[in-house]
């Protein structure tokens, strides 16, 4: 029976030093953030923001540069897709005369 006893307690024990270290673990991410990362955050939050919008701007600006010159390729490649098929057509006629 003291066995028992003991091990529960040590259980017990080692459940509590895990929450603890868990504790400390996840406040050290608080304490770092609010203590480093946040500040430095806040003060560039303007030069952050401008970035952003300056890469988002770029990005939309390259989709449709790069979606125009698709549809400027598309376009040429279906006009000689069409004239070989009408010199195809025009060779056909001309040899069952």
């Amino acid at each position: 029976m003291q066995q028992m006893r003991f091990k529960k307690k040590r259980f017990s024990n080692l459940s509590i030093i895990h929450k603890i270290l868990n504790f400390y673990l996840f406040q050290g991410t608080t304490y770092i953030y609010s203590t480093f990362l946040r500040p430095l955050v806040l003060a560039n939050e303007d030069n952050i923001d401008e970035q952003l919008n300056a890469m988002s701007n770029k990005a939309s600006d390259s989709i449709a540069y790069y979606w125009q010159e698709a549809l400027e390729y598309a376009q040429s490649r279906a006009l000689e897709i069409f004239q070989y098929a009408a010199s195809t057509k025009q060779a056909m006629v001309r040899t069952c005369e």
